[in-house]
Formats: structure tokens, C-alpha cells, sequence
């Protein structure tokens, strides 16, 4: 599980700060393209070393980005 919370958000583009398993001492950041729907690490959280929070937060600002509706907080969980 991925805690993630929004820190800025333009026309163009949003950024997002994520906790793995919402250890709130251990914060990654990503941003999101929402032009073109790309995304990226800005930094990497040291709980994820092979990128698995990190795309699981990619993947769901993907399906908000197609929204248009970004979440203020919330979670990503899997199985």
C-alpha cells in the first residue's frame, strides 16, 4: 500500500508526495505530466528500491489524469 498526497497541481502537471505502507518517515515524491501522461520519480522513497510503490502511483494518477479529478490524499492498494 501506497499513502499519497498532493502538493501541487497546475494545467499541466501534478505532484504528489507517497509513503510506502504510510511510513510518513520515509516520503518518495513523483510528477505527473498531465499533457502527454508521463510520469516520474523525483524521489525515491527508500522502502522502494524496485519501483513498486512508485508505479503503482504512476498507474493511478494515469486513470485520475483521464478523470481530470485529482485527489487531495488517499491510498493505493494491492494484492
Amino acid at each position: 500500500m501506497t499513502w499519497f498526497e498532493l502538493v501541487e497541481l497546475t494545467d499541466r502537471h501534478a505532484v504528489y508526495d507517497y509513503y510506502p505502507d504510510k511510513d510518513m518517515s520515509d516520503r518518495g515524491r513523483l510528477s505527473f505530466n498531465r499533457d502527454d501522461g508521463t510520469w516520474s520519480v523525483e524521489e525515491r522513497a527508500r522502502a522502494d528500491r524496485f519501483s513498486s510503490y512508485s508505479n503503482h502511483l504512476g498507474h493511478r494518477l494515469e486513470e485520475l489524469n483521464k478523470s481530470g479529478e485529482f485527489q487531495q490524499s488517499g491510498y493505493v492498494a494491492w494484492c
